[in-house]
């Protein structure tokens, strides 16, 4: 088969013998010299007793060189991951469903004085709190006689609101997904014993 020391080809069966599968081991220099001295250390090994032969599995080839984002890929590099769990870092500003949880009183207390004022005057129509007229505030039945001292004054206090604690609901459950677009396992292996190029 020609083909050039150092060349990766995917195959559907076994290559001939001069092939070795692309797996990211570490040979040994003196058994693979033609190789080593092609790809050198660049997917790794001292490159001085060993060296490696590319890890294909799982991986998708790129062009080394100045990338399109400005980024320099070297011969050998390796990035990315088969899967991606988003961080806060990752999502856009979004809003979350809060709940508050009381841990003190869980209504607003408020006492209300009573007035001194004469039974000569007329209660309000309606049986509302309203605004005084001669500052006297009035709750009565329409059409009843009002009674000494039965007349709402002004608030004389009021107890502090509750305190509690706020959870913001949790979404999403972080499970990892796949970050490989559809793909189809193949065999890749390097020429070990074939031209020099």
């Amino acid at each position: 088969m020609n083909a050039f020391t150092g060349e990766v080809r995917p195959f559907l069966f076994a290559p001939p013998s001069d092939w070795v599968i692309c797996d990211g081991s570490v040979l040994n220099i003196s058994s693979y010299p033609k190789l080593s001295a092609v790809i050198g250390a660049a997917f790794g090994g001292d490159g001085t007793t060993t060296f490696a032969v590319p890890n294909m599995q799982g991986c998708i080839p790129f062009g080394s060189g100045l990338a399109d984002d400005g980024r320099t890929c070297v011969l050998g590099q390796s990035g990315g991951s088969e899967s991606k769990t988003l961080t806060a870092d990752n999502l856009p500003e979004h809003t979350h469903t809060a709940s508050f949880e009381p841990t003190g009183a869980t209504a607003l207390g408020v006492t209300i004085a009573v007035a001194n004022a004469s039974a000569t005057e007329t209660p309000r129509l309606g049986n509302y709190l309203a605004q005084s007229i001669a500052f006297i505030e009035t709750y009565a039945a329409v059409g009843s006689t009002p009674i000494a001292n039965n007349f709402l004054g002004p608030i004389a206090s009021a107890s502090t609101p509750a305190a509690g604690i706020v959870t913001l609901a949790a979404t999403g459950s972080g499970t990892a997904f796949e970050t490989i677009p559809a793909s189809l396992a193949m065999a890749y292996y390097i020429c070990i014993d074939g031209a020099t190029p």
